[in-house]
């Protein structure tokens, strides 16, 4: 899986991501950020989960997708400080956003079951 360094907080691996702009869907989103974080343009197949998180006067809801890559070669950026493809078994290791592992596991699902 494409995994990114963040730049900004909290500066852990994660999957690359970003906010929807208006008119925009989530999956257009995650297109346009994967195109904007790490250079690549992707497809989406199908949704992993989707995650809330509140701090002090804001929320967040995080879909996670999972995608293939179509084309282009993952580069840093100023967003991303570091890159790299993991299998699910090694971001347990890594500095991660919460629930990384347990979203990465069911993208990984979601990935064989959409190849079939």
């Amino acid at each position: 899986m494409l995994l990114a360094k963040r730049t900004k907080p909290p500066l852990k691996w994660s999957f690359p991501g970003g906010g929807i702009e208006a008119g925009e869907s989530a999956e257009a989103a995650a297109i346009r950020e994967a195109r904007e974080e790490v250079s690549v343009e992707i497809e989406i197949l199908g949704k992993a989960g989707v995650r809330e998180i509140t701090v002090p006067e804001r929320r967040y809801v995080i879909s996670v997708f999972v995608a293939r890559l179509l084309s282009g070669e993952p580069m840093v950026g100023p967003e991303a400080s570091e890159i790299g493809w993991f299998d699910v078994a090694e971001i347990a290791a890594l500095d991660a956003t919460d629930e990384l592992v347990r979203f990465a596991a069911e993208a990984k699902r979601v990935f064989l079951a959409a190849k079939m």
